[in-house]
């Protein structure tokens, strides 16, 4: 997989970073998705638009919600796929299509999941419109 096909994007948010962060970061950002990261750049889990922005309607005037961190709410019934570099592509094609995930994360290697950019279904999409494989 080369580098260029995944995107190091702003598509990241700090684990210790408040909801209300991600919130702007969606707002501003077309995407559905978030990696969640520490603070060594390690993949943590990923968050989702549609649940952070319910999460922040329902809970945004409660007293305690100023202190709440964005890890609070990494997603345990979806699961962060990560891939490497190193994965074939085709690989990734046939994760996607059979999984149907909202994103990849690329991390560097397995043992320390440093992050490097995000693959979109519509990335993919293009991929395979312009170039055989």
């Amino acid at each position: 997989m080369k580098n260029n096909l995944f995107k190091n994007t702003k598509s990241f948010i700090e684990q210790n970073s408040s909801i209300e962060e991600a919130v702007e970061k969606f707002k501003k950002e077309a995407e559905d998705t978030l990696v969640v990261l520490d603070n060594n750049f390690s993949i943590k889990g990923s968050v989702y638009k549609e649940d952070v922005l319910n999460y922040y309607e329902q809970n945004k005037n409660s007293r305690l919600f100023k202190k709440e961190k964005i890890s609070k709410l990494i997603s345990i019934k979806k699961s962060t796929i990560i891939m490497y570099p190193q994965n074939n592509i085709r690989d990734v094609l046939t994760l996607m299509n059979n999984m149907k995930p909202k994103a990849i994360a690329i991390a560097n290697n397995p043992w320390e999941k440093k992050f490097l950019g995000i693959i979109m279904p519509k990335d993919l999409k293009n991929l395979k419109t312009s170039q055989s494989l």
